[in-house]
């Protein structure tokens, strides 16, 4: 009987069945994850992707790796093997390729200290000031100004076509100015701006233009008052002013301009500076006023023959002027005009 029984054979599952299962096990692996942070596959690494725009063509500044963080690596190992000029190059290459990358800020860095220490104090200023306006944040801003107050310095005092010691070559101060200009306008309040703008005044001082030179002292005088550099700027713009009396003698206005500028700066800084010359030459200033004065009258006497303006100008000199050596003379003059005067005056 039990031998006559067919043998067990399972059922297979139907088609749908099996698709419903399949897709219960899909629904299950997507939610594990979630449940069980743990239990999630590693994501494979993804290549970094530049989301600046391209920066465009360059010959002969092209990094040799293929992302960042690679070329970051390798400008490294050039530093070590003291490969500077190269390393220079490839650092600026990563921030011209890979603007936004994290690396990049310290490339820039990096590109700037080298050109310093490579001796090209020009290059390595705008180095900086190309990180200072690009990467603010990621750097000590104060330090930096002072780096590039060192180099513009450095730009200041260096000389022009010098040959290996046989010709000394030239100064070139003008070429600082742009330097100490963009110093200013990095930090207007730092520490750095003072000598910033006092130097531009001697820059202009240098190359014998006045007015700008007197422009940027008196920016030193009224903007920082407190700071080391004002006393020295009131001087050089008054030695500016003197200047300008000096190559304009006929000038009354240059010269009375000069004449304020030494009663300013002998009045507000007296202590801090040597008085001798500013008084000597103060004094000269108004020994030409006072010739110029006296001038003025025998032009109205004796060549325009003009005894009312004449008159005028004797009485104006003797009031201004009461110690004059000419005052004798002037007073003769006075009491000699003054009848004619009273003569030729309309009766009431």
């Amino acid at each position: 009987m039990i031998d006559s029984l067919p043998a067990f054979a399972p059922r297979r599952p139907s088609r749908a069945a099996a698709r419903a299962f399949s897709c219960l096990l899909g629904v299950l692996a997507g939610l594990l994850p979630l449940a069980f942070p743990a239990l999630a596959p590693a994501e494979p690494d993804t290549p970094y992707i530049e989301s600046a725009p391209p920066t465009g063509w360059h010959l002969f500044t092209r990094p040799s790796r293929k992302n960042p963080a690679d070329q970051w690596a390798y400008v490294q190992e050039l530093v070590q093997s003291d490969s500077l000029r190269k390393a220079t190059r490839q650092a600026t290459a990563l921030r011209l390729f890979w603007p936004d990358s994290p690396e990049a800020p310290q490339a820039q860095l990096l590109a700037a200290r080298l050109l310093d220490r490579r001796g090209y104090p020009r290059d390595a200023f705008d180095a900086y000031q190309l990180l200072l306006e690009n990467y603010p944040e990621s750097c000590d801003y104060m330090a930096i100004c002072g780096d590039q107050l060192r180099l513009a310095n450095n730009v200041y005092t260096s000389r022009l076509a010098t040959c290996w010691g046989l010709f000394p070559g030239f100064s070139a101060p003008e070429r600082s100015i742009p330097l100490y200009q963009n110093l200013l306008t990095n930090a207007p309040e730092g520490p750095s701006a003072p000598e910033a703008a006092f130097r531009i005044g001697l820059a202009h001082q240098a190359n014998y233009h006045y007015p700008e030179a007197i422009d940027a002292f008196f920016q030193v005088i009224n903007r920082f008052p407190e700071s080391s550099f004002a006393a020295d700027a009131a001087l050089e713009q008054a030695r500016c002013h003197i200047a300008l009396a000096d190559d304009a003698p006929f000038d009354a206005r240059a010269r009375d301009a000069a004449i304020a500028a030494c009663d300013f700066v002998l009045s507000s800084r007296a202590a801090e500076i040597r008085r001798a010359p500013v008084e000597t030459a103060r004094r000269r200033l108004l020994d030409l006023r006072e010739a110029a004065a006296y001038e003025r009258c025998l032009y109205y006497d004796k060549t325009l023959k003009d005894s009312a303006a004449a008159l005028l100008e004797y009485k104006m000199f003797a009031a201004l002027y009461p110690a004059s050596d000419h005052l004798p003379a002037v007073q003769a003059r006075i009491a000699r005009l003054q009848p004619q005067a009273d003569a030729s005056a309309p009766t009431p």
